[in-house]
C-alpha cells in the first residue's frame, strides 16, 4: 500500500483545508493553525521551490507501479486525511 499520492491538481490551500477540518473534527485545531504558521515562517517554501514535490496522475502512478512489476489499484479512500490524494494497492505480478 502507498498512500498520499499527490495529483498535480492538489494545491495548497486544499492541503492546508483539509488539515484544519481533520484538526477541527480531532480536538487539535490551534495545533493545526500553529503548524501551518510555522511552516509559513520556515524554509519550506524556498526547499518546495527548489527542490520540488513530486505529482502524480492516477495514470502516472499507475505506470510506474506496472514498470515496476505490480498490479496497481486505486484505493476507494486515502489512508491520510486529505481525500483529494490518492492510495495504491500494489500487489506483484
Amino acid at each position: 500500500m502507498i498512500g498520499d499520492v499527490v495529483p498535480p491538481h492538489d494545491s495548497l490551500a486544499t492541503d492546508a483545508l483539509a488539515l484544519l477540518k481533520f484538526a477541527g473534527r480531532n480536538g487539535f485545531l490551534w495545533a493545526a493553525i500553529a503548524g501551518l504558521l510555522r511552516t509559513a515562517a520556515s524554509d519550506y517554501w524556498r526547499l518546495r521551490s527548489t527542490v520540488g514535490l513530486t505529482l502524480y496522475s492516477q495514470a502516472e502512478f499507475e505506470a510506474r507501479l506496472k514498470a515496476a512489476g505490480f498490479t496497481p489499484s486505486r484505493a476507494p479512500r486515502n489512508i491520510g486525511h486529505n481525500q483529494v490524494r490518492m492510495t495504491f494497492l500494489a500487489r506483484p505480478t
